[in-house]
């Protein structure tokens, strides 16, 4: 409805006029006149009315504010009987108002006119206050910035000041890089986002949220997809000021959960810091229990945790030191293969137990076959063999077939043996011939996408000469033979096959044995009986037995002949070649028909490329033999003892295994959303040392599953999670500090400093300084 400023009653209320320019002076003492001044200014009136005649007869006209018409009336003349009088007029308010303001708009224009008619002084003038430390010495203008304030960026940010606006976010990342998704809340990805969103409300601690939190709340979404850089960080505010730091409510804000400090109401650790299983396996509690108290190594048990764990450069992890300090003193013989019940080599190259008699009877032959040779393929001799398609179709059709004896099989598994049995003995050629790059060339096969570096690794320089021996003793005539199958010519139907040969020894130890047969200077032979070596008769000593000239010297010959005294002494003995090579490489067995490879010691080269080969090509339906082949080496028993300590995880991609050749070493460029600084609570421990916050469980946990199951969510910790009570004990409002930025990282993921280059800096507006 309309309402009305004066309601127009003549009898009650004067009628005012606002927009007159005097009014009476006698207004202030509330006696003002009605009629007021004059336009001009001066009063014009000395009574209360001004009588107006009818016909011959003066009438008072004073108005019923002011009481109505007098009784005695005006006078003859026609002059009002009330005299007043004169005064003063004075502006009005609004008159006076209206040349305050004009006074103030003409100071202002001047004002503005005196600062940006100065071109020096402009910039200072205009600038909000000094930058921030961090960007102080910064060769930047306002622009570099601020963008200028067309109808685009203004619709953008939706601010305007001056001709500038807030900064943009792309301003601020010319500089610093953030991650892969720079403006997104604690950069996370949309999907991981709407995941959290999803998640059901947790119930609030608490009084409630505060009111000033509730205003936030509704200014700034949670749901927001984006946050302008601005929204926490400010500048402008000086040396003294800080870009990063915020309060706890400023956190809270797009937080569900809400609480007082973290003293007060921060909801408890989950799994912290215990997330996913060791990359090492290491059982803590069964060294600290059973191995470290054992009599044999009590002398090398480490005496605090230190000795075994150091703080990363950073200080927010623990690292694991080197093999040689933490781990070698006890287990590097067993990695060598000391004590080990079975061979302390593993099996690479092998001529299986072939049925060769029946393969020639039934008009497949093979040519020359050990006879002896009664083993099984290798996992290695499968998978060079899988590079050859012929060789992969027998396998297939064999299975798990045992070629050892062919007399009741079909017509198609006695040529698919006929088949593997040159491919192997071409496999064999192609070795002895071609060196590392047939090794190379088949294993490239198998894996086209491979690295060369990685598979001319995977060669282990296996040495010419132990290839040699093998097939000089396997095949005496395989190069001819394979020479010949290639071309087409077949060998003899007969079977030929060749019993176990054993080399003579070659190099250092032939020399030993020469030596062995030639202890003394003396040339003449020796003969050897029940494992005694004899001197021969020499002819010296035969012409001394017979009297040539045919003197029967009775003297003489009653004389017992001078006993010579027989050399005491043991024939050398050759260690078997698998105790022989104890340092690790390849060796043969004495009358086996096994290419062996024995390691090395910790971090075997040989060991380590395969089975990461093996775990990358582990789901590859294009390498079956991978799988048998991880099988064998990751065995926590078998030679190298490598899966015993490494664990083993699934890819990314499911279809690949990842082997933990290191322990954890978190990236110098890593942001987790949770922080802690190890290094900085050294000082605090006490006669517990890190037992202070973890807490070892009891033996009889079970213990972690590595074995059997890649993931590596699945486990059970040998520590008990740190508390968050633990933490209040000293992060609290009495002792040290508890804001959320202490511990939590805003903008998270992995990512390095950006370097700046030239091309991105503003260009100086003064020359650069130069040396005096």
């Amino acid at each position: 409805m309309a309402r009305f400023f004066q309601i127009p009653n003549f009898k009650r209320d004067e009628y005012q006029r606002p927009e007159q320019k005097w009014v009476c002076g006698l207004t202030c003492e509330g006696k003002g006149c009605i009629f007021g001044p004059g336009p001009d200014g001066r009063c014009h009136t000395t009574g209360e009315c001004q009588p107006a005649k009818t016909g011959d007869r003066w009438a008072c006209t004073r108005a019923e504010t002011h009481g109505g018409a007098c009784e005695r009336g005006p006078l003859p003349n026609g002059e009002c009987c009330h005299k007043i009088g004169p005064c003063q007029p004075v502006l009005s308010i609004r008159t006076r108002r209206g040349r305050w303001v004009w006074a103030a708009l003409a100071l202002t224009v001047g004002f503005l006119l005196v600062i940006f008619g100065n071109p020096s002084a402009r910039s200072q003038w205009i600038s909000p206050g000094p930058l921030s430390s961090a960007h102080a010495l910064s060769n930047t203008k306002c622009s570099d910035c601020h963008a200028t304030a067309d109808a685009t960026h203004v619709a953008k940010s939706g601010t305007f000041l001056l001709g500038v606006h807030n900064p943009l976010s792309e301003n601020c990342l010319k500089c610093h890089n953030i991650g892969g998704q720079p403006l997104a809340p604690h950069g996370f990805d949309q999907a991981t986002l709407a995941s959290l969103h999803r998640a059901p409300r947790p119930q609030r601690s608490g009084s409630g949220r505060p009111v000033v939190l509730a205003f936030a709340r509704l200014a700034l979404p949670v749901t927001a997809a984006t946050q302008e850089c601005v929204t926490c960080h400010k500048e402008h505010h000086g040396k003294v000021g800080t870009l990063t730091g915020f309060t706890d409510q400023q956190c809270q804000v797009c937080h569900q959960t809400t609480f007082h400090s973290f003293s007060k109401g921060h909801p408890a650790f989950t799994n912290f810091p215990f997330r996913r299983r060791t990359r090492i396996i290491f059982d803590h509690a069964k060294h600290f229990s059973v191995h470290f108290v054992d009599k044999d190594f009590a002398a090398l048990a480490p005496a605090e945790c230190s000795v075994c764990h150091v703080p990363s450069p950073a200080g927010g992890h623990m690292l694991v030191k080197s093999f040689a300090q933490t781990c070698a003193a006890c287990h590097e013989a067993q990695i060598e293969g000391e004590g080990q019940a079975a061979d302390k080599g593993i099996a690479f190259f092998r001529v299986p137990g072939l049925d060769a008699a029946t393969l020639a009877a039934q008009g497949h032959p093979v040519g020359d076959w050990p006879a002896d040779a009664d083993g099984k393929l290798t996992p290695f001799t499968r998978l060079l063999l899988a590079g050859d398609p012929a060789a992969a179709s027998a396998l297939k059709t064999l299975g798990g077939m045992d070629i050892s004896d062919l007399r009741n099989v079909s017509g198609d598994q006695l040529a698919a043996a006929e088949t593997l049995a040159w491919s192997i003995k071409s496999l064999l050629a192609d070795l002895v011939t071609n060196g590392h790059e047939a090794m190379v060339s088949k294993l490239g096969r198998m894996s086209p996408g491979s690295d060369r570096s990685q598979l001319l690794a995977m060669t282990a320089q296996i040495p010419r000469d132990e290839l040699l021996s093998a097939q000089a003793a396997w095949f005496p005539n395989l190069l001819v033979e394979v020479a010949n199958h290639r071309a087409g010519i077949r060998p003899a139907s007969k079977p030929a096959v060749t019993a176990a040969m054993t080399p003579p020894p070659t190099g250092p130890a032939a020399k030993s044995a020469s030596a062995g047969d030639d202890l003394l200077d003396d040339p003449a032979p020796v003969t050897k009986s029940a494992g005694l070596a004899k001197p021969a008769p020499t002819p010296a000593a035969k012409a001394a037995d017979d009297d040539l000239l045919g003197n029967d010297d009775s003297a003489t010959a009653a004389k017992p002949a001078a006993k010579v005294a027989a050399p005491s002494f043991t024939p050398l003995k050759m260690k078997e070649p698998e105790e022989w090579a104890i340092a690790g490489g390849w060796y043969r067995s004495t009358g086996g028909f096994t290419l062996y490879y024995r390691a090395v010691g910790h971090a075997d080269p040989f060991l380590t490329v395969w089975l990461t080969f093996a775990g990358q090509h582990f789901g590859d339906p294009a390498v079956p033999v991978a799988q048998p082949l991880f099988a064998a080496l990751s065995d926590m028993k078998g030679p190298g003892l490598c899966a015993k300590c490494h664990s083993i995880d699934a890819a990314p991609r499911g279809d690949a295994l990842l082997i933990n050749w290191h322990s954890n070493q978190p990236p110098a460029d890593e942001h987790p959303i949770t922080k802690f600084s190890h290094a900085a609570h050294f000082s605090l421990l006490g006669m517990k040392g890190c037992e202070t916050c973890h807490t070892l469980k009891s033996t009889d946990t079970p213990p972690v599953a590595y074995q059997g199951q890649f993931d590596p969510g699945r486990f059970a910790s040998n520590f008990g999670n740190v508390a968050r009570e633990t933490c209040a004990q000293c992060h609290n409002s009495k002792v040290a500090r508890q804001d959320c930025m202490l511990c939590h990282n805003y903008h998270t993921g992995e990512f390095a400093p950006k370097v700046v280059g030239r091309s991105l800096m503003a260009p100086s507006a003064k020359p650069p300084l130069r040396p005096r």
